[in-house]
C-alpha cells in the first residue's frame, strides 16, 4: 500500500518482514485518468513496525504519461 507520494519520492508499506534492496521500478496506471506514472527508485529507508515493513524510495526520472487507447 502506498502511503505517501510526491514528484520526488514515495513511502510504501507492506506485511511482514523484508529487506529489500537494489533499484526499483514502479508502473501506477490511473484509468480513471487515462494517465500511466512511471519511474525508477532508490531505496532511501527501510522501517520495520507491528509486523510490517515501510520503504522509503527517492525517485528517479518519474513520468506521467497519457495512456494509449489504441492498443
Amino acid at each position: 500500500m502506498t502511503r505517501d507520494i510526491s514528484a520526488t519520492g514515495l513511502f510504501f508499506v507492506m506485511d511482514g518482514w523484508h529487506a529489500p534492496q537494489g533499484p526499483l521500478e514502479f508502473e501506477l496506471q490511473l484509468a480513471e485518468f487515462a494517465m500511466k506514472f512511471t519511474a525508477a527508485g532508490e531505496i532511501v529507508r527501510i522501517e520495520h513496525r507491528d509486523g510490517r515493513t515501510g520503504v522509503a524510495v527517492r525517485l528517479v526520472n518519474p513520468r506521467l504519461d497519457l495512456i494509449d487507447g489504441t492498443g
